[in-house]
C-alpha cells in the first residue's frame, strides 16, 4: 500500500523532536551499545518499540506493545529506524524514513528487499559502522521501484479476477 494509505489511518506521534526508533527482534548487547553510540553521534534520543515487556529494561524510552497504526506513525516520524525486522525495514522504505539495518541469522527477506530497492548500503557491516549515516537512501528511486511493483501486483490481481469473471 502507498504511504498515503498508511498515513490516512495513522496519527502523529506525541514525540515532538527528531528521534531514532529502535525495533529489534533478537536481543543483542552489541545492538544496544551501537544504538547508544548512534544516539551520541547524531544527538537524537532513542525510542524503542517493545513488542515484549521484557524489552522495557533495554536502552531507549520504551513504547510497549503499540497498536499497528502507532507502529506505522512511529516509523513515519522517525529520523532513523535501527532494526533487524523485515517489517520495520519495509515500512521505513515505503514511508521514506532512513533505515539502519542489522542482519542476524537469517537476513533473507531484508536482503531481498534492499537488493530490489538498490539500498543494500543501509546494512551496517558491523557494530562499528557509523558511516551508514553518510550513505543515504535514494528515495526517489525507491519510490519508482515501489510504484512499479505495486502496478505489477495490481495487474496480476486484475488478470486473475478478470479470468475468474468469465467462469460459472
Amino acid at each position: 500500500m502507498t504511504p498515503r494509505f498508511w498515513r490516512s489511518f495513522s496519527q502523529k506521534t506525541r514525540i515532538k523532536c527528531e528521534y531514532i526508533l529502535l525495533f529489534t527482534l533478537i536481543r543483542s548487547k552489541s545492538f544496544d551499545i551501537y544504538a547508544r553510540e548512534l544516539s551520541k553521534r547524531t544527538g537524537l534520543p532513542l525510542f524503542r518499540l517493545c513488542p515484549r515487556l521484557s524489552q522495557i529494561v533495554l536502552c531507549g524510552k520504551s513504547i510497549v506493545i503499540p497498536p499497528i497504526l502507532d507502529f506505522v506513525a512511529l516509523i513515519d516520524n522517525a529520523r532513523y529506524v535501527l532494526t533487524d525486522s523485515f517489517h520495520a525495514v519495509a515500512f521505513s522504505m515505503n514511508l521514506n524514513t532512513e533505515p539502519i539495518c542489522v542482519y542476524h541469522n537469517n537476513p533473507g527477506r531484508i536482503k531481498s528487499l534492499l537488493r530490489l530497492l538498490d539500498s543494500e548500503h543501509r546494512v551496517i557491516k558491523d557494530f562499528n559502522d557509523f558511516d551508514v549515516l553518510n550513505r543515504p537512501v535514494d528515495f526517489e528511486h525507491v519510490n519508482k521501484v515501489l510504484d512499479h511493483e505495486r502496478e505489477r501486483v495490481d495487474e496480476f490481481l486484475r488478470s486473475i479476477f478478470h479470468a475468474d469473471s468469465g467462469t460459472t
